[in-house]
């Protein structure tokens, strides 16, 4: 089987923003930090310029791992230590608009920002592709995600997939097709 996070970049990849695009990372920001590094289509776990399994979850960021700042749990811990407040949920607090929205927004893009340049550098995709329920967001952190990158020297095309949850569907189902399964097939379980 192919993991939500791989099945979501191999379907943008297929049928969404990726499409045509050689070489993509996509992200998924929202319970948790998924990624997947594309190539030509196919899901890439081996490859020197990719980390193991094509996962950044895991990797090591500031005291702790990625997962713990680009997810969920990071934007209502972040905000409730600003605010006071707790909230229940990522929409809740981009809606609020105040100060504490702001900021822990602001937190949040250069924290990508700082996470995600050396890995753009090492694997320099044509696009990352975002998704999950955080991306529903993006206009809170992109742009200044792009501005942090740009001053890295790093002036890289941002998507945001418009497939949603349909395209880690759309990804899983191409394990169907002989020739992806066979590009693949090798790599199973790590994807």
């Amino acid at each position: 089987f192919l993991n939500d996070a791989t099945s979501f970049g191999v379907g943008v990849a297929k049928m969404g923003e990726a499409k045509g695009s050689k070489k993509v990372i996509a992200i998924t920001l929202g319970t948790g930090f998924g990624s997947t590094f594309i190539n030509n289509g196919i899901p890439q776990v081996n490859s020197p310029d990719v980390p193991k399994d094509g996962c950044l979850w895991d990797k090591p960021f500031k005291v702790g791992v990625a997962d713990d700042y680009f997810s969920t749990r990071w934007f209502l811990k972040t905000y409730k230590e600003l605010s006071g407040e707790e909230v229940k949920g990522v929409k809740e607090i981009s809606q609020a608009k105040n100060e504490y929205a702001m900021k822990t927004f602001e937190k949040f893009s250069r924290n990508l920002a700082e996470f995600m340049n050396p890995v753009i550098k090492k694997y320099q995709p044509d696009l990352i592709v975002l998704g999950g329920n955080i991306s529903n967001a993006n206009k809170l952190f992109l742009p200044k995600v792009k501005e942090h990158l740009k001053k890295e020297g790093l002036d890289i095309t941002f998507g945001i997939s418009s497939l949603m949850e349909e395209a880690a569907i759309i990804g899983s189902s191409r394990l169907f097709e002989l020739e992806f399964w066979n590009e693949v097939k090798n790599d199973l379980p790590d994807l």
